[in-house]
């Protein structure tokens, strides 16, 4: 083998391990947690100004509510994920708060946020649905809750 090939095949291995590293590195950077978070951080003690919203539009808060519900509710298919923490609780009620003025359903999403932030994730699958319709959703309305076993397989299987 040619010591151009050689080289060119070492050269191409180096650069996707160093692609794959940067990948790894970088993921909790751009993950939803992160951008709920980031979200969270530039609403705290904000108001909109001439109707803009802080953080996110209503477009992507719904999109991360719809997303936070897979980790309870039942339904044939699930496109995203985003752990239900306390964490990510309060940081989308941040998120909503700042918005009370712009968001359409902002008194809607407030509710169930703060259930969720009690414990009572009764009414999630149809949350969940009310979600996904706005969204026009078409594949993945949920058809009830998680046993608690159904939710730790997913909660291992996305998130741990």
């Amino acid at each position: 083998m040619s010591e151009l090939i050689k080289t060119t095949i070492l050269s191409v291995v180096l650069i996707g391990m160093i692609g794959a590293a940067g990948y790894y590195v970088a993921l909790p950077l751009f993950s939803a947690d992160a951008h709920i978070a980031l979200a969270a951080k530039k609403a705290n003690g904000q108001s909109p100004e001439d109707g803009q919203t802080i953080g996110m539009s209503e477009q992507q808060f719904q999109f991360r509510l719809h997303q936070m519900t897979h980790q309870k509710v039942v339904a044939d298919e699930k496109r995203g994920a985003v752990e239900m923490t306390p964490e990510t609780i309060e940081n989308m009620l941040e998120v909503v708060t700042a918005n009370q003025d712009v968001y359409d359903r902002a008194f809607f999403y407030e509710l169930e946020l703060n259930a969720w932030q009690n414990g009572d994730f009764s009414n999630a699958a149809e949350f969940h649905n009310v979600i996904w319709k706005l969204q026009n959703g078409v594949d993945g309305e949920a058809t009830g809750l998680m046993t608690e076993e159904q939710e730790a397989r997913f909660v291992k299987t996305h998130f741990r």
